[in-house]
């Protein structure tokens, strides 16, 4: 499976990089290649903390909607956790970085991991979700068609940026 979205990214068959996480109830991942070489940290700063500047009003709107429910409305840090963007880092390595945390209504994990390939570099990012409940299930339903544009989006800056 491969399918083209924006600017060179491609949604792509999962990997299997997430098997600590399974089972999860919805996974995706998206590729982009570039000339440049870069670290999975690298990578998300870029795609998360430079993303489209539509997200920003979008997740501002998301935050008064779920704050009723309980649900978190920013990165839930430890001590001398640090975090990107409002994804906390749970593991890290040169080539492989995995953020998210888990809620009442779902846990999540992006893991943002490079391939150096020749002279490209392969940036894969996926996104594994596990839902705990019906409020889990009417969250991802709602998320889902905003989450496919924004990880494109996103990723495709990675190969832009200088």
């Amino acid at each position: 499976m491969s399918t083209k979205t924006t600017s060179g990214v491609k949604q792509i068959r999962i990997r299997d990089n997430a098997s600590e996480f399974k089972p999860y109830s919805f996974a995706d991942c998206f590729v982009i290649k570039t000339d440049k070489i870069i670290s999975a940290e690298q990578a998300a700063i870029i795609a998360i903390e430079n993303g489209p500047k539509w997200v920003t009003p979008l997740m501002a709107l998301r935050n008064l909607i779920v704050a009723p429910f309980g649900i978190k409305t920013s990165a839930p840090l430890d001590k001398n956790q640090k975090a990107i963007g409002m994804f906390p880092i749970v593991h890290k390595s040169d080539d492989k970085l995995v953020l998210g945390f888990d809620d009442k209504h779902l846990n999540f994990r992006i893991v943002i991991e490079v391939e150096n390939i020749h002279s490209n570099t392969f940036v894969y990012s996926s996104t594994y979700v596990q839902t705990h409940n019906i409020l889990g299930k009417a969250y991802l339903f709602m998320v889902k068609p905003f989450h496919k544009l924004i990880v494109a989006q996103s990723l495709s800056l990675v190969a832009k940026e200088n």
